[in-house]
């Protein structure tokens, strides 16, 4: 070994030492500061947490939480700016620090309670810059057993493994099996977030007082820094703060609840829409640059502004937000052009958004924000002489309500065309002119004021069009025949529509594939892959193969999903149709593969499985059976399953066994509806599931039930087949 080699060995061993040392510095750092933590929690004095009596009408309940305690703590701390020392400017830098602690003891009453409360997964520390800001976070696990006799065994650190740490050391996590726990135990945990970041946009803080379980007790412990402005707004019945200052002028939010019975669903359930919350924002100064809602210029609290304050921020951070897209050259040209081509305006407009979407997909925009394209639609229907447009803002389902805004990047806009009562909206999947996507159907909204006198008044709220359950189709066509005797194998074409087609092409569809939907209806448009110019057309070529291969698999999960049991040899899947146009709304692709299980031989007979081939369905069980709370879907929509089943040479169905297929649940909520018939040597199922809403009253619960309940009864149906 010569001496240059040598010398970048022993570079590289130092190297290598020292970066073991600092990793292990910051584990131990890490350490010393979660032990400070947990026995800083430990020795808080609530004795809600010792609590082991439960009420014995919760002895059904999975699981019963006694106690829980949130404490919020949000500071600003100043320093020297170092970079500004070396210029001589000496300038003040802004650091916030927060603070998140969220304990909650509870009482384990079954095996379900038992799993979910044995192992955890979290994140341990991390750093990260983002936009010009840094920000370190570290989060801290605590665990207890509290054993029905009131003996407390707290999980000793030894029994937290670490795993594998981010790149370059700046994420590290941490697991946990809780040793000891069992039916009929207490589970005292917590967690504790802490942030050290440079003074910007802070996520709110959502806090709940309602659970997937009972609760018993809960507090909830704020402390804000006087010098921010803190914003609050109490939805859906949820407490108000009392407030008060402490000693250094600190604002302190407290509130409390007990005894509270309802519990949040986990099936067709908004929990922001229905559930007692209460969304914090602590906003200050921030960093240069970022946005400042006019609701914050003054510091101080702020408790359940109008909404109207915050609406006025989502406009104003609509209009600081958004920028102008050129696209390629040709686009403005093609707008002009679309006067004439199109004398009708909602048909020119329908024309201008297919060309926009065209444009983003031939950019490789995946990712556009509804701000941004809301914006450049709007430019370019002006550029195509239609000017009677407005900006409409509305929240996302899962999101509050316009008329109840707390946050206001909540507020997503989208373009409102007088003519035709039309109304647009981005979707990186994939959406026809004129329907919107699937969140914003049926939401409240506003528009944005046409001039200064409007401006001041409270905006109108009105709700958005939304489709009908015919307009939302998922529809399978599974033909089949008998194979080696106990096989089926099934040719598998799915076809999507609406806000069904929406989701699906979010998983399935590759870029290449939005593109060439539009071809049809697009002036002088290139080839995918030249789409950005020859010279990049092998690279591009590359890519498209990887695409092509992820489909591929994504296809092949998305078949497996479809069952409870894993289909055998998939095969030639491919997609049919992507659904863009008015003339073909469908997303349809097929497949081909084989099911083990489903024909057995009784003799000389074959008893079919014939009700699993509706796959595998909704079941509600236990617990999930009993409900109290309204109930949101994705939409109103429609399952329909044409099944066709190639008979064997000589057999035949009977007719006691055509008429076990013959099923009707029709309620107002919903129906299930199942024929059967035979033709042509074939078994002829034909199943519709029909949801007639996308929200419905709790008080309609058990009539959703019912045709839930007919769908799974109906995939227990053998038919035997004679000769």
């Amino acid at each position: 070994m010569n001496r240059v080699s040598k010398m970048r060995v022993c570079l590289c061993t130092l190297l290598l030492i020292g970066t073991t040392c600092v990793y292990a510095d910051k584990l131990e750092k890490y350490k010393a500061f979660a032990d400070t933590i947990r026995k800083n929690v430990w020795a808080m004095d609530l004795p809600q947490f010792k609590n082991t009596n439960i009420p014995s009408k919760y002895k059904n309940e999975s699981a019963v939480i006694v106690a829980s305690y949130r404490d919020v703590s949000v500071a600003q701390k100043s320093h020297l700016n170092l970079l500004t020392v070396i210029n001589l400017s000496f300038k003040m830098k802004r650091n916030i620090i927060s603070s998140d602690l969220n304990r909650v003891c509870i009482h384990i009453n079954d095996q379900a309670a038992l799993k979910k409360y044995s192992e955890f997964d979290f994140i341990s520390y991390y750093q990260r810059y983002r936009l010009g800001w840094s920000e370190k976070v570290q989060h801290v696990l605590g665990v207890r057993v509290i054993k029905p006799d009131g003996t407390i065994r707290e999980v000793s650190t030894d029994d937290y493994v670490n795993t594998a740490e981010g790149k370059k050391d700046k994420e590290k996590g941490q697991k946990l099996a809780v040793p000891g726990l069992a039916v009929g135990d207490n589970i005292d945990i917590f967690t504790y977030e802490e942030k050290k970041f440079e003074e910007h946009t802070m996520e709110p803080f959502i806090i709940s007082y309602q659970e997937e379980y009972p609760m018993l007790w809960k507090k909830v412990h704020c402390t804000l820094d006087k010098d921010l402005t803190s914003q609050y707004r109490t939805l859906n019945g949820a407490p108000d703060f009392k407030q008060s200052t402490d000693e250094d002028k600190n604002i302190i939010l407290d509130a409390e609840v007990t005894n509270v019975e309802t519990t949040n669903p986990d099936l067709w359930y908004h929990q922001l829409e229905h559930s007692p919350i209460t969304i914090l924002n602590i906003q200050g100064k921030r960093l240069k640059g970022e946005f400042i809602p006019p609701s914050s210029k003054h510091k101080g609290l702020h408790a359940n502004p109008k909404a109207k304050d915050i609406q006025d921020d989502a406009f104003e951070f609509y209009r600081v937000a958004t920028l102008d897209y050129f696209g390629n050259l040709e686009l403005r040209k093609y707008c002009k052009a679309a006067k004439k081509q199109f004398p009708n305006i909602t048909d020119r407009a329908d024309y201008i958004y297919d060309l926009l979407c065209f444009t983003y997909a031939k950019d490789r925009i995946v990712d556009a924000s509804l701000r941004r394209f809301a914006y450049n639609l709007q430019l370019r229907l002006l550029q195509a002489g239609i000017k009677k447009t407005r900006i409409g803002i509305t929240t996302l389902a899962g999101c509050e309500p316009i008329d109840q805004l707390s946050v206001y990047a909540n507020g997503v806009p989208f373009l409102y065309l007088k003519e035709g009562e039309r109304y647009y909206s981005w979707c990186p999947s994939i959406n026809i002119a004129g329907e919107l996507r699937t969140d914003m159907q049926g939401r409240k909204a506003i528009l944005q004021p046409e001039n200064s006198k409007e401006a001041k008044k409270d905006y109108p709220v009105f709700v958005l069009p939304a489709s009908k359950a015919e307009d939302n189709q998922s529809a399978y066509t599974l033909k089949t025949k008998i194979e080696n005797g106990t096989e089926l194998a099934i040719n598998h074409n799915h076809r999507a529509t609406g806000t069904i087609r929406e989701q699906l092409g979010t998983e399935i569809l590759t870029l290449k594939d939005v593109y060439d939907s539009y071809l049809d209806r697009m002036t002088d448009a290139k080839p995918f892959t030249e789409a950005l110019g020859k010279r990049k057309a092998e690279a591009e070529q590359q890519t498209l193969e990887k695409a092509k291969e992820e489909q591929q698999e994504q296809l092949k999960d998305l078949v497996k999903s479809y069952w409870d049991n894993t289909p055998k040899n998939i095969r030639d899947c491919k997609i049919v149709s992507v659904g863009t146009s008015k003339k073909n709304r469908n997303l349809t692709y097929t497949t081909n593969y084989s099911m083990e299980g489903m024909v057995k031989k009784a003799g000389r007979n074959f008893i079919i499985s014939t009700g699993k081939l509706l796959g595998g369905v909704l079941k509600v069980e236990g617990q999930q059976r009993h409900r109290t709370a309204d109930i949101d879907m994705i939409s109103p929509r429609q399952t329909i399953w044409n099944i066709e089943i190639a008979l064997p040479e000589g057999y035949k169905v009977s007719a006691d066994a055509l008429e076990q297929l013959h099923k009707n649940v029709t309620n107002e909520c919903g129906s299930f509806v199942s024929k059967a018939s035979t033709a042509n040597g074939k078994l002829l199922i034909n199943v519709v599931r029909t949801y007639n809403h996308k929200h419905e009253p709790a008080a309609n619960w058990d009539k959703l039930l019912r045709i839930i309940d007919a769908t799974n009864e109906f995939t227990n149906i053998q038919t035997v087949i004679k000769m």
